[in-house]
């Protein structure tokens, strides 16, 4: 390790492994293999349901999420999952554990306990990198995106000072590929449950790139500064990729858990 300090001694680690290393969710898989064979005994407590599938917990990557529509279920399960901890000699960072009540408002919730130590409720909590939140849903994830677009406009602007690059074909292209993913992530799903106010506030980051190439002030006109370059509002392709998104689901098998939710939504 290198602070500013200065370069740190070697030492050795001798558990987990590297960050972003391919083996972390072989491992994840292979150690949490047979989990659901465990939570299968608490069925009888009406787990959660998509029509007719029923979704005990989500695995992905490196990711466990345990699903339950009552506390008492989630007690049951994170006792469950205590057992299987030791069956397996896993660890369990109960700092980096959470739970998230989903509710039209908040209200007063039991506690949830692990091995004496008490997990921690928030209000929202970022997952697969889309931030949710107990009451407002994926509406908050915008701010979110939002925020870390602009981190990568700045840079985009700070790297085309150094570079020199003027040209304004080639900053389209570059904002299109380095800026536009990071505000559109996932915007199959939220762009329908934002609001135009969420949608505006993302929008800032492509006037902002707008007005930079033009050198304007911020009272021109935002479809003057489009028709100028021929570019549509962001939105547009938001909701592009939301139909397009929306037809995959149509088309989907009944047995993915995609088009479930989708035909719960219904």
């Amino acid at each position: 390790m290198h602070p500013i300090e200065g370069l740190l001694a070697q030492f050795s680690c001798g558990i987990g492994v590297k960050q972003g290393y391919p083996l972390s969710p072989l491992f994840f898989g292979l150690y949490l293999n047979g989990l659901e064979k465990h939570l299968d005994a608490l069925d009888g407590d009406n787990p959660p349901q998509l029509v007719d599938i029923v979704v005990k917990l989500l695995l992905y990557a490196n990711d466990l999420a345990l699903m339950s529509e009552t506390p008492q279920r989630l007690h049951k399960q994170i006792n469950v999952m205590s057992k299987f901890r030791v069956e397996r000699q896993l660890v369990i960072n109960v700092s980096k554990t959470k739970v998230v009540v989903f509710e039209k408002r908040r209200n007063a919730a039991p506690e949830f306990t692990y091995r004496g130590t008490t997990i921690e409720r928030v209000q929202s909590l970022k997952y697969l990198g889309l931030k949710l939140h107990s009451t407002k849903g994926m509406a908050v994830a915008i701010d979110k995106l939002t925020v870390v677009g602009k981190k990568a406009f700045f840079a985009l602007r700070h790297r085309c000072n150094d570079l020199s690059i003027i040209d304004p074909e080639v900053m389209y292209q570059l904002f299109d590929s380095l800026v536009r993913p990071v505000l559109s992530y996932a915007c199959e799903v939220w762009t329908g449950c934002t609001g135009a106010k969420g949608l505006q506030q993302a929008e800032q980051v492509h006037r902002m790139f707008l007005r930079g190439i033009l050198t304007v002030n911020k009272t021109t006109s935002t479809f003057a500064m489009l028709g100028e370059f021929g570019r549509y509002p962001l939105e547009y392709f938001w909701w592009q990729q939301t139909l397009k998104y929306y037809d995959r689901l149509r088309e989907s098998t009944p047995n993915r858990l995609l088009y479930c939710a989708y035909q719960t939504q219904l």
